[in-house]
């Protein structure tokens, strides 16, 4: 079975069924998937899959939540499990989530910590974080076509799926395609085991290709250019 089709399906089931059943309106299931995504794709892509999830809630999505967080956890799982399947070779466990209590976050904040070893298996790991995440890319832009779309943060993901930085409305184009990182101090293209390639100045990304000003990059069939100062 094609792993994007069958995360497509169930994607659309989550979205538009289960979880916002559970959730009961009180959260837009977006705020958490979104939030497993980013901490899915900070983990570096040669490090086993995480075995559990660890997702801190503030004070208003905890009591948003309360009575239903069980309900929830199994199917962030599932979902996360989706995920972790379409990254990682082999077909890896859904990993284990668990929702916790956490006052002093903001507002609706989420944050979500992978971790190596799932919950009563002995001590847990953090894994560590993909370099260079949460650093910023002064300057730094995607041309596609007349449009510049600045690489506010890093790292900065390109794909279909509308929770990218940079969506990519082309059947070509992977749900989750490709990502820019920032590493030893240079921005590179790290392409996500997607299914028609990346590629910079012709060249297909065995894993990541290392950017300079001016460079063709080819997600699926689409066609943008890598820029480094300000816009003329």
């Amino acid at each position: 079975m094609n792993p994007f089709a069958h995360f497509e399906r169930l994607a659309e089931r989550i979205f538009e069924h289960d979880l916002p059943r559970v959730l009961g309106g009180a959260l837009d299931p977006l705020e958490l998937t979104r939030a497993i995504d980013r901490a899915l794709a900070a983990v570096p892509p040669d490090h086993p899959p995480p075995a559990a999830l660890r997702i801190e809630l503030g004070e208003q999505n905890w009591k948003a939540l309360a009575g239903r967080t069980a309900a929830v956890e199994g199917e962030l799982s599932r979902y996360a499990g989706a995920r972790v399947r379409e990254r990682w070779q082999g077909q890896p466990p859904d990993p284990s989530v668990r929702l916790v209590h956490s006052p002093a976050l903001p507002g609706r904040e989420v944050r979500v910590q992978p971790e190596a070893v799932p919950p009563g298996a002995g001590a847990t790991t953090a894994l560590p974080p993909t370099p260079g995440a949460g650093m910023v890319a002064p300057n730094a832009a995607l041309q596609l076509g007349e449009r510049w779309v600045p690489v506010a943060q890093l790292p900065f993901a390109i794909g279909r799926a509308l929770d990218n930085d940079l969506v990519l409305d082309h059947p070509s184009v992977s749900r989750y395609h490709a990502q820019l990182r920032q590493e030893a101090g240079r921005i590179v293209l790290v392409d996500l085991q997607s299914t028609n390639g990346s590629f910079v100045n012709g060249q297909r990304v065995a894993g990541r290709t290392q950017l300079a000003e001016g460079d063709r990059l080819l997600i699926g069939r689409v066609a943008l250019r890598f820029r480094l100062g300000p816009r003329p």
